[in-house]
């Protein structure tokens, strides 16, 4: 539909509905289990009060560093792939169904 207000002519938008998701929480504590490792090691990342419904999962920087672990609304472990060097962990907290997603806090650097 064309609407002309003053001799201008423009197009009519219509009114559209728009769903804010809400952001998985950035309440969890994150603490990693043990910061210095041997080249070659795994390490295990703690993540407390994680959220039910929630997926976690670790990082160093964009690169994966572990499986993706459903929150179950307690504590739950994450496990790095062998590190090889000195690397930051960050823990990212994603909603599956809408793909929100956060950092936490806590980022762990492990030498």
């Amino acid at each position: 539909m064309i609407s002309t207000v003053s001799g201008c002519a423009s197009l009519v938008s219509v009114a559209t509905s728009v769903t804010i998701n809400p952001l998985p929480l950035v309440t969890p504590v994150v603490t990693p289990a043990t910061p210095t490792v041997c080249s070659g090691s795994t390490v295990t990342v703690n993540v407390a009060g994680s959220q039910a419904g929630i997926n976690y999962e670790l990082f160093n920087g964009g690169t994966s560093l572990s499986s993706v672990i459903a929150g179950t609304g307690g504590a739950i472990n994450l496990v790095t792939s062998a590190l090889a060097g000195n690397t930051t962990i960050t823990v990212r907290a994603t909603n599956p169904v809408t793909s929100c997603s956060v950092l936490l806090t806590g980022t762990s650097v492990v030498q």
